[in-house]
Formats: structure tokens, C-alpha cells, sequence
């Protein structure tokens, strides 16, 4: 009888079970915020580079308006998915 794991192929990691709907809610949540920290720290960044900083550096100003704006749209889609119902459970 030959042994599966001989193959090389580990044992799957991956959870079968869907997460829970508080769960997910929590983790998008905690997401949320922690883009919403970071998109504060990175303006604080590019208002430094525009007001502070005599010699500007435009390849540092462009990098921190992409980030801004990559992080917006994280945002927005973060929210979006906190905006959607709660998925109903079915009945057996």
C-alpha cells in the first residue's frame, strides 16, 4: 500500500469551515482602522514633504500621494464590504 504523503503533498491548512459573520465583521473592522491609521500617517508624511521641507523631494511626494491614494481605495472597499448584509442562513 502506498502512503500518500510519500507523494511530497503535505496535509492541507486551509479551513473548510466559512468564518463566522462576527468574525469577518471584526477582522474588516480592525482592517479599517489600520489602513485608516496609516493612511493618516502617510499625509502627515506628504505634509511634511509639501510645507517643512526646503528641498523637495518629488520622487518621495509622488510615492506618498500614490500610497494616499492606493489606501483611499483599500478603504472604500473595506467599507463596502462592512455595508453588506449579513448573509441569511438557510435551513436544513
Amino acid at each position: 500500500m502506498a502512503d500518500d504523503m510519500e507523494m511530497n503533498e503535505e496535509p492541507s491548512t486551509k479551513d473548510d469551515q466559512p468564518m463566522d459573520y462576527c468574525e469577518r465583521h471584526k477582522l474588516l473592522e480592525k482592517n479599517l482602522r489600520e489602513a485608516s491609521a496609516h493612511r493618516k500617517y502617510i499625509q502627515d508624511l506628504l505634509n511634511y514633504e509639501l510645507r517643512v521641507n526646503l528641498d523637495r523631494n518629488t520622487h518621495a511626494i509622488t510615492k506618498h500621494q500614490k500610497d494616499v491614494a492606493d489606501l483611499k481605495e483599500l478603504m472604500e472597499h473595506l467599507v463596502g464590504e462592512l455595508a453588506l448584509p449579513k448573509p441569511r442562513l438557510q435551513r436544513v
